[in-house]
């Protein structure tokens, strides 16, 4: 029988925020916790391997590459390389020109020899890596006088020795050449503003973020380089909805937060699924922010404590649910065990309100409500 209803239940656990396939591995970060864990697919068992050398550190984005995880941040800190195999941990300073604190990465693209770290926000900088030596080096992507010194990147995607990239606040389509090392404007006369682009086999799909009257997709087709309009497949959305887009090679699937839906769709755009999400969002707020696709499964996740990821596998959509048998309190208990005393201390346990506050010596800290 077709999946028709999917059943929403909080976790009282560990909630990925950024995470990354390796093997039968999900590596994962808590937005909340310093620290790396690791989720197997099958086993169902869930585990921490490394804590960060701060305790404020969290991430945008997890990429795997061969027995290497890369991770750049949200805030304010530092590109992270951990190796799978030995456990090695490396932490790089962000190059000094770039003066973006929050996001300032939007994603990182390997080839052969060196990887392609690249901007998000406020941020006109791409980050050469060597994958040898982990060597860093700055390009400028727009320079200055091209855009008046105004700009927000806001996503970048891969096609053979090609990286586009979207910017908003100029409404510009760039193309970045791998191996000629150079950046062009492309021709462009549509807002591309409010758009979670997605490239599929050889055209990029822009998905409307929130909905809004009269709000379509737009196709850009890489072999002709132009844009075409065409309507949104998905009727009757509410005005403001926050939808969710993930894509992969055979298949696209989007969740709508107020219409508390999963939509399945064909790459011709046609309606294969219609699930419904019980017992989920009656505030209506912005639960799921975001999504991922991998070779045989997609996810969407949520940013607030106690929103487990969504999983699709062979068409079926389920909650999965990584760390539950890890409660915050129990993560925070053995980093204080783990730690020296006079460091690290829980300065408020509330039980009755399930509210726990990790400060240390420095006086940063964060408020988890596991309820």
């Amino acid at each position: 029988m077709k999946q028709t209803e999917l059943v929403y239940e909080q976790t009282n656990g560990l909630v990925p925020f950024v995470y990354t396939l390796a093997g039968e591995w999900m590596y994962f970060c808590d937005m909340h916790i310093p620290q790396l864990f690791r989720y197997h697919l099958k086993k169902e068992k869930c585990e921490c391997i490394v804590r960060f050398h701060r305790n404020d550190m969290n991430f945008y984005k997890i990429i795997s590459h061969g027995d290497e995880l890369w991770m750049l941040p949200f805030l304010d800190g530092e590109i992270v390389c951990f190796h799978i195999i030995s456990r090695e941990i490396s932490y790089y300073e962000i190059p000094k020109e770039i003066k973006e604190k929050v996001i300032p990465f939007a994603d990182m693209i390997f080839g052969e020899e060196e990887a392609y770290i690249f901007p998000h926000g406020n941020n006109r900088f791409l980050v050469e890596v060597d994958l040898q030596t982990h060597q860093m080096n700055t390009v400028e992507l727009l320079k200055n006088g091209q855009d008046n010194d105004r700009l927000f990147f806001t996503g970048a995607l891969q096609f053979q020795d090609k990286i586009y990239l979207t910017e908003s606040f100029g409404n510009r389509f760039v193309l970045y050449d791998v191996k000629s090392k150079e950046a062009a404007i492309l021709n462009n006369r549509y807002l591309l503003d409010n758009f979670w682009p997605k490239r599929i086999g050889r055209k990029i799909y822009f998905f409307p973020i929130t909905i809004t009257e009269n709000k379509g997709l737009l196709i850009y087709d890489i072999d002709t380089s132009h844009f075409a309009e065409k309507e949104n497949p998905l009727k009757n959305l509410l005005s403001g909805d926050v939808c969710i887009t993930v894509a992969s090679d055979e298949e696209i699937w989007i969740l709508a937060n107020k219409q508390k839906k999963l939509y399945g769709l064909d790459l011709n755009l046609e309606m294969k699924s219609e699930i419904s999400i019980l017992n989920f969002n009656e505030a209506e707020k912005d639960v799921y922010v975001s999504g991922a696709a991998f070779e045989e499964r997609l996810f969407f996740n949520g940013f607030e404590n106690g929103s487990p990821l969504i999983q699709v596998k062979d068409g079926v959509a389920t909650m999965l649910d990584v760390g539950r048998e890890q409660t915050l309190l129990q993560v925070y208990i053995d980093m204080v065990n783990k730690g020296n005393a006079h460091e690290r201390k829980f300065n408020e346990i509330n039980v009755g309100k399930s509210i726990y506050v990790y400060a240390n010596m420095y006086g940063r800290g964060g408020v988890c409500s596991l309820y």
